[in-house]
């Protein structure tokens, strides 16, 4: 995985923790899948200019 890969996988996963707790607990419960949770992170985060 490149370094690049990595670092979005955890932004991914540090935005759905801290900014969408509620999915992020649907993900762990097993009702979301994990990659449904990633890109609806990647659609609602702000862009970088």
């Amino acid at each position: 995985m490149s370094p690049y890969a990595a670092a979005r996988l955890i932004g991914d996963a540090l935005d759905l923790r801290h900014r969408l707790p509620l999915l992020w607990a649907r993900i762990l419960a097993g009702e979301v899948r994990p990659w449904i949770g990633r890109k609806t992170a990647e659609a609602t985060r702000e862009p970088v200019c």
